[in-house]
């Protein structure tokens, strides 16, 4: 289960990974608004200036380093946006990546 005082913890992390490449991170979903999930942690990673595939692709690489696994990938076509998520494993936790 993530708590938003792991979810904290985690997130401090990945932003260490993300500042050199030009992102950062926020948290969303169940753990802000709750304070807790079951499920997963939303991590939403945002360009500090306009990136390109390439980046991001080394973003996640750099995530390893963490010990983040990604399991999967896909795109929410059901929202207007349709965001980009990869869903990702930390241990037996699951964070979802959404890259904007």
């Amino acid at each position: 289960m993530w708590t938003l005082e792991s979810g904290i913890k985690i997130a401090r992390k990945i932003e260490l990974v993300c500042i050199p490449l030009g992102f950062h991170c926020a948290i969303g979903g169940s753990v802000l608004h709750k304070g807790e999930s079951k499920k997963d942690l939303d991590i939403f990673i945002y360009p500090h200036k306009r990136n390109n595939g390439e980046v991001v692709s080394k973003l996640l690489l750099g995530l390893a380093v963490l010990d983040v696994v990604v399991t999967n990938e896909t795109t929410h076509y059901h929202y207007a946006d349709s965001k980009r998520v990869v869903i990702t494993r930390i241990g037996e936790k699951r964070i979802d990546f959404f890259i904007l």
